[in-house]
């Protein structure tokens, strides 16, 4: 039987927010679909009582004003 260490929360994608276990052993447990982030850590912190919840944002942060991104540019 695995035991779960923790819960992952990521979103937001494709307008929906996930619950993840993960597993001492490494491993993964089953994902579930949320609307809203709010009901996402609900049904975490209901579901698994004193479990650590992480959030792992799947944008990343807006860059700081006036700075300037430099994308790769690939031969034809």
């Amino acid at each position: 039987m695995t035991v779960v260490a923790r819960i992952v929360i990521s979103g937001p994608l494709n307008g929906g927010w996930f619950v993840t276990p993960l597993h001492h052993d490494g491993t993964a447990g089953e994902t579930r679909r949320f609307a809203a982030p709010e009901e996402a850590r609900a049904f975490a912190a209901a579901t698994y009582p004193g479990k650590p919840i992480r959030q792992a944002n799947l944008h990343p942060p807006p860059m700081p004003k006036g700075s300037r991104v430099r994308f790769p540019v690939f031969p034809k």
